[in-house]
């Protein structure tokens, strides 16, 4: 028995065989009666943060809490997950952890626990993110705005902002704080607070296949500038900025009252700032300006991000359209993964794989290309590739060596089965989708 802050608990001792039998039936029980599809583990750590006393079983090889601690909530974690497969064998488990040892990504995310408010908590908790990745835990994310209190609009949205490029993206508080719905806010911070959410899941085509490398290699979804830039010395000395998979460099602005930062961009490649399309030389320090519901993002020279529709949810995710956002200044290529997102008939081959590349030149070639799996697309599926920082108007675009018509503006060829625009300094072409080889030709 021990006293936390909600009073006298007594814990589990999931080291101990016959505990885990008995949780993992009972919780198989209520999870069937009450037709629920996720478990969240608190308070796992023990919360009972220094408990001498405390002898774990470990079946009959007793070890103290010194020991053993650092592996109740993986235990708990293992459980969790066993009894949601055993009770749905072929739906994935959701599980939601407070703490976790290594291994526990096998099993569920992880959130940073109860931070404070304030922007001191909010720098600390983006550090806490770079450092995660690294530490073998890919799914990770935190209270949006802090745990222990109500935050000004400004710290909303500023945490917002960088919670939306992490691995886990949720907006939770004590429930003596201040209600933190967007809606609570008020213009103009609900209208910038939904575009935030929007972005989110239109990126989730690039998080997904970011996760389908992590678990195929263990790359981190989000990881610290060296990692992908382990030349550049002034890299390991940043601590402010993180790149999302190889392709997004993101530095959160973290001073209260502040709308200019200095940027570093690591040496060996250049750097285009998203929301301008704007061209920097890596191995620099840039200043650059976010008003209060933006953050600084910049897109490596040489890469593909893709994108999907506005959805309200990723139950209702659509799969009949695709965005490639093309910078192809030097060459590019992403392989985006596919499966039904919710089955483990990945495991038997039911996956999509698709190999996107760009190649510049005076005729610039995209190719998409199935690589592996069964999982089909689609019928009616078509791609939109957006090609960034094309100084001027092509000559012909090309499907399969057959020219597409051009269409005057976006929203026309956002209604017509294919043809190709041109927006100021961006391509834009819609083809079908199909099982062979794909490539579209844009000529000068």
């Amino acid at each position: 028995m021990n006293t936390i802050w909600y009073g006298d608990v007594s814990w589990l001792d999931f080291s101990k065989s016959a505990a885990r039998a008995w949780y993992k039936d009972a919780l198989k029980k209520f999870l069937g009666e009450f037709h629920i599809d996720a478990v969240w583990n608190d308070l796992n750590e023990p919360a009972q943060n220094y408990m001498p006393e405390a002898i774990y079983d470990y079946d009959g090889q007793p070890r103290t809490d010194a020991e053993a601690r650092n592996l109740y909530a993986l235990e708990e974690a293992k459980v969790s997950f066993d009894a949601q497969r055993e009770l749905r064998p072929d739906q994935r488990p959701w599980i939601f952890s407070r703490s976790g040892s290594a291994g526990f990504h096998r099993y569920g995310a992880n959130w940073g626990g109860d931070s404070d408010t304030s922007f001191d908590a909010y720098r600390a908790n983006l550090e806490m993110s770079i450092s995660m990745g690294l530490s073998g835990q890919p799914f990770f994310g935190h209270d949006i705005g802090g745990f222990l209190g109500s935050p000004s609009p400004e710290l909303f949205l500023r945490w917002m902002t960088f919670s939306a490029y992490t691995p886990l993206f949720r907006n939770h508080a004590v429930e003596t704080a201040e209600r933190r719905e967007p809606w609570v806010f008020g213009e103009p911070y609900l209208t910038l607070i939904r575009g935030i959410v929007e972005e989110r899941y239109r990126l989730t085509p690039y998080f997904y296949s970011l996760f389908h490398r992590d678990r195929a290699n263990g790359e981190p979804v989000l990881a610290p500038l060296p990692f992908h830039f382990p030349a550049d010395d002034i890299a390991y000395v940043v601590d402010d900025e993180f790149l999302l998979g190889p392709s997004l460099l993101v530095a959160p602005i973290v001073k209260e009252g502040e709308t200019t930062r200095f940027v570093y961009l690591p040496a060996g490649a250049n750097w285009i700032l998203e929301r301008t399309d704007q061209q920097f030389a890596g191995g620099s320090w840039t200043p650059v300006t976010a008003s209060i519901g933006q953050i600084p993002v910049f897109v490596r020279d040489g890469s593909i991000v893709p994108r999907a529709p506005l959805a309200q949810s990723t139950a209702s995710w659509p799969l009949d359209r695709r965005r490639l956002d093309i910078y192809c200044g030097e060459p590019a290529a992403f392989e985006l993964y596919e499966d039904d997102g919710v089955t483990f008939a990945f495991e038997r081959g039911v996956f999509l794989t698709t190999s996107i590349s760009c190649t510049p030149g005076q005729a610039t070639t995209i190719d998409l290309r199935r690589t592996a799996g069964t999982w089909t697309p689609p019928a009616n599926r078509s791609w939109t590739m957006v090609v960034h920082r094309v100084a001027a108007r092509p000559t012909a675009v090309r499907s399969g060596g057959a020219a597409l018509a051009f269409i005057e503006n976006e929203t026309a060829l956002e209604a017509a089965a294919q043809g190709w625009t041109y927006d100021g300094g961006r391509v834009i072409a819609k083809v079908p989708d199909r099982a062979a080889p794909l490539t579209v030709t844009i000529e000068r």
